[in-house]
C-alpha cells in the first residue's frame, strides 16, 4: 500500500516538474518579450529626450519673453505717466508765467504809489522823531523836577521840619492832575514822621484804590496799621505780602511783633526765627533768644544761636556776641569769655569786642589781667572815648589810682561831652575824690539824659553823702519803679531808709 502511495507521489512530482518546465519556458519567453520591449522603450526614449529638452528650453525662452513684455508694459505705463506729469508741469509753468506777468504788471502799476507812500512815511517818521525827542525831554524834565522835589521833602523830613514837608507835598500833589504813587508815598511818610498816622493811612489807601497791586503801598499800610495797633488788619496785610512773596523779611518780622503783642509767643518765636536776612535779622534772633530764655528753654537758645550762625555765616560774629551775652546773663562767665576771646581774636581792631573781654575778666575776678587788657586797649585806641571811659571807670572802682582815672575820663568827656555813661563816670570819680558838689551836678545831668539804675545808684550815694536824703528817696522811688529788683538799688535800699 505504501509503495503504491509512493509511486503515486512520484508520478505527481513528475507532472509538477513538467508543468514547471513548461511554465519556465513560457516565463522565459515573456522575459525575452519584456526585454525586447524595454530595449524598444529605451530606443524611443533616446529619440524623445532631445525633443523634451528642446521643449523645456523653449518654455524657458517663452517665460523670459513674457517677463520682458511685462517689463515693457510697465515701462510704457511709467513713460505715459511721466508724459502726463510733464504736460501738467508745462501747464503750471504757463500759469506761473501768466501770474508773474500779472505781478510784474501790478508792480509796475504800484511803483508810483509805493514811492509816494515811502515819501509819506519818511515825512511821518521825521515828525515822530521830533515828537518823541520832545516827549523824552519833557519826561526827563518832569522826572528831574519830581526827584528834586522829593529830595527837598526828604531833606525837610531829615531836618525834622515835618510840617513844612507835609505842606510842600500837599501843594505838590494838589497841583498834579494825577498825583504819582511816589508823591503820595512821600507824603504818607511825612505824615508818619509827624505821627499823623490816620492821614498817612488815607494817602496809602488812595494809592491802593488806584493800583491794588502796589505792594510798596500795601507794606506801608501794614506798618501804619501796626503803629495804630490795628493788629488784625496789619496781620492780614503782611500775610498777603507773604503770599505774593513780596517784602518777605519785613512781613515775617512784623508778624512776629504782632504775635508778641498778642502774647502768642509760640507764633512770635516761629516768625522771628524765619527772619534770616535784612536789617531786622540780628534783632529777630535776639528776640528768639529772649523768648526762649523767658520760657526757661536755655539749651534751645544756645543751640539756636550756634545753628543760625553756621547757616548764615555773615551773622556769625553777631551770634557769638549774643551767645556771649546770654552766658553772661546766666553768670556763666567762663563760657562767655571763651566766646568773647574768639571775637577779640577774629576782630583785633574792634574795641567793643576787646572791652567785652576785659569786662569778663573782671567778672571772673582776674583783676590784674583785666587792668592790663584795658591798658592795652587804650594804647591801641587812644582817642576812643568809650575805651578811655571804661578804663577810667575800672580804675575808679578797682584801684586807688584816682589821678589816672580822672585823666582818662576827662579826656573821654572832651571827645564825647554829651555821652551820659561818660558823664556818669566823671561824676563818680569826682565823688571818689571827695568833690561832692561837682559830682552831684554831673550825676544829675547824666541821670536826666539817661535813666539808668547804676547812674541812679551813684547819684543817691552822692545825695546821701551831702545829706540830701529826701531827694535821695525820690530818686530811689523813681528808679525802683523803672527798674524793679535791680542789684544796685537793692544794695542801697538800707542806706536810703536807715
Amino acid at each position: 500500500l505504501y509503495y503504491l502511495k509512493l509511486l503515486e507521489i512520484d508520478k505527481e512530482i513528475r507532472v509538477e516538474n513538467e508543468i514547471n518546465t513548461e511554465a519556465e519556458s513560457e516565463v522565459s519567453g515573456f522575459n525575452n518579450k519584456i526585454s525586447e520591449l524595454e530595449n524598444l522603450i529605451k530606443s524611443e526614449t533616446e529619440k524623445v529626450t532631445p525633443l523634451r529638452e528642446r521643449s523645456i528650453e523653449n518654455l524657458s525662452k517663452i517665460q523670459r519673453l513674457n517677463l520682458e513684455l511685462q517689463g515693457l508694459d510697465e515701462e510704457n505705463t511709467r513713460i505715459q505717466d511721466e508724459i502726463e506729469n510733464i504736460k501738467k508741469s508745462l501747464q503750471t509753468f504757463d500759469d506761473d508765467i501768466s501770474r508773474e506777468k500779472g505781478i510784474v504788471i501790478d508792480a509796475n502799476s504800484n511803483e508810483k504809489r509805493l514811492k509816494e507812500e515811502k515819501a509819506e512815511l519818511i515825512e511821518i517818521d521825521s515828525k515822530y522823531y521830533e515828537t518823541e525827542k520832545q516827549s523824552n525831554e519833557d519826561l526827563d524834565y518832569t522826572k528831574n523836577k519830581l526827584k528834586l522835589e522829593i529830595d527837598k521833602i526828604k531833606e525837610l523830613i531829615n531836618s525834622q521840619k515835618n510840617q513844612e514837608a507835609i505842606t510842600y507835598l500837599a501843594h505838590m500833589i494838589g497841583d498834579q492832575i494825577n498825583p504819582s504813587s511816589d508823591s503820595r508815598l512821600e507824603l504818607a511818610l511825612a505824615y508818619m514822621s509827624s505821627d499823623r498816622l490816620d492821614d498817612a493811612l488815607g494817602q496809602v489807601s488812595q494809592i491802593l484804590l488806584e493800583r491794588s497791586s502796589d505792594y510798596s503801598a500795601l507794606r506801608l499800610m501794614a506798618i501804619i496799621n501796626f503803629r495804630l495797633e490795628h493788629f488784625d488788619s496789619a496781620s492780614m496785610d503782611f500775610k498777603e505780602l507773604l503770599e505774593k512773596d513780596m517784602f518777605r523779611m519785613d512781613s515775617l518780622f512784623y508778624l512776629a511783633r504782632i504775635s508778641e503783642q498778642k502774647s502768642n509767643f509760640s507764633d512770635a518765636l516761629k516768625y522771628y526765627s524765619m527772619v534770616t536776612s535784612g536789617v531786622n535779622a540780628v534783632y529777630s534772633q535776639r528776640k528768639v533768644v529772649s523768648l526762649l530764655f523767658s520760657m526757661n528753654r536755655i539749651n534751645e537758645a544756645k543751640d539756636h544761636l550756634k545753628d543760625f550762625g553756621q547757616k548764615h555765616p555773615k551773622y556769625m560774629n553777631e551770634m557769638l556776641q549774643i551767645e556771649s551775652n546770654l552766658y553772661s546773663e546766666l553768670y556763666e562767665y567762663k563760657e562767655a569769655l571763651v566766646l568773647s576771646e574768639k571775637l577779640a581774636l577774629y576782630y583785633p581792631k574792634n574795641t567793643g569786642f576787646q572791652l567785652k573781654r576785659a569786662n569778663l575778666l573782671l567778672e571772673l575776678d582776674r583783676k590784674n589781667e583785666a587792668l592790663e587788657a584795658y591798658s592795652t586797649i587804650v594804647k591801641n585806641s587812644p582817642r576812643d572815648p568809650n575805651a578811655l571811659n571804661a578804663y577810667g571807670y575800672v580804675l575808679t572802682n578797682y584801684s586807688n589810682n584816682y589821678k589816672k582815672a580822672y585823666k582818662l575820663i576827662k579826656k573821654a568827656i572832651k571827645l564825647d561831652p554829651d555821652n551820659p555813661a561818660i558823664i556818669d563816670s566823671y561824676g563818680w570819680i569826682l565823688y571818689r575824690m571827695g568833690k561832692y558838689e561837682e559830682a552831684e551836678e554831673e550825676l544829675n545831668r547824666a541821670y536826666q539824659l539817661y535813666k539808668d539804675p547804676e547812674i541812679a545808684f551813684h547819684l543817691i550815694k552822692v545825695l546821701l553823702k551831702t545829706n540830701k536824703k529826701e531827694r535821695a528817696k525820690n530818686i530811689f522811688t523813681e528808679a525802683t519803679v523803672l527798674f524793679m529788683d535791680n542789684k544796685y538799688l537793692i544794695d542801697i535800699n538800707e542806706d536810703v531808709f536807715e
